[in-house]
């Protein structure tokens, strides 16, 4: 990589020592005659990174959530550094940091590029997921009439209380705790097809995923559209809102932030879209 002569830090101030953590890393930055910008404001705002070379978030795994989207946009890549409790994507320890942050700057470290999901409920109304994007009546004890397309060929419909649909990332989130399949983000899966998993909540005994071969996982080869290939897209048509009343059914990615769809006919598209630069860790000295 090369090297970063303008760094955007943001850090939770809610974590303990992450402010702290920030000031050190930045003096750090500004002796090496990096032009640094700060915020503790996420998700961040569109624009924010624009000719960033890097962003360092200092915080949890909640805190990298909000800065995804505008890093994949803007192809900045985000070192992740956790003053969280897990750590599945800020992947470097406080002392990590310190003892590395120099050969960082300097560009020796590489990044993973991780898929995202692109949910688009309408015209002009659209977002991206990390993790992964729930389906679901507003009211958790309602139920919700799914059919689900792969590029435009039905695979099936569904009724069921929601779906979750995750990328390999977002498989050791809620995919993993409602019995999902986990999904190494460098594997072959993702590479070859974006994978892309769906189950019904909170019933878990029933998963499937949509891969490059068809039929492989759970799908009867006969309901699943023989694509030879890649699947570019999911579609989701929502026939029915299983209720006495119109209700409405939420579209809710790996933020806070929801989309409201109308009772009948709406329509969800999952798209594989913008890669997310992301640090590796393993490859920091290569």
């Amino acid at each position: 990589m090369k090297p970063i002569r303008h760094l955007a830090f943001v850090v939770n101030r809610n974590k303990v020592g992450a402010p702290g953590l920030a000031r050190e890393l930045a003096a750090v930055a500004r002796a090496a005659g990096v032009r640094l910008k700060q915020t503790s404001r996420f998700p961040l705002p569109s624009g924010y990174l624009k000719g960033m070379d890097a962003c360092c978030v200092i915080g949890g795994d909640g805190t990298l959530l909000g800065a995804a989207r505008e890093s994949a946009r803007q192809q900045v890549p985000l070192i992740g550094v956790n003053r969280g409790s897990l750590g599945f994507l800020t992947t470097l320890s406080a002392e990590e940091a310190r003892g590395r942050f120099p050969d960082l700057l300097a560009g020796r470290f590489q990044v993973d590029h991780r898929t995202m999901l692109d949910c688009a409920t309408g015209p002009g109304s659209s977002d991206l997921a990390l993790n992964d994007v729930l389906i679901k009546d507003e009211v958790n004890s309602r139920l919700v009439r799914l059919e689900v397309f792969a590029d435009d060929e039905l695979v099936t419909d569904y009724l069921c209380d929601g779906l979750i649909f995750s990328t390999p990332t977002g498989s050791t989130a809620y995919n993993l705790s409602a019995g999902g399949p986990i999904l190494h983000p460098g594997s072959g899966t993702m590479s070859a097809s974006g994978s892309i998993i769906g189950h019904r909540v909170p019933g878990c005994w029933w998963r499937w995923m949509v891969s490059g071969t068809c039929g492989s996982a759970g799908i009867p080869r006969s309901r699943s559209p023989s694509l030879g290939g890649a699947y570019h897209s999911l579609k989701l048509l929502i026939t029915r809102i299983l209720t006495s009343s119109a209700r409405s059914c939420n579209g809710a990615g790996d933020s806070p932030r929801s989309a409201e769809l109308r009772a009948a006919k709406s329509r969800v598209t999952l798209t594989k879209q913008e890669r997310l630069p992301l640090l590796n860790p393993e490859l920091l000295h290569q």
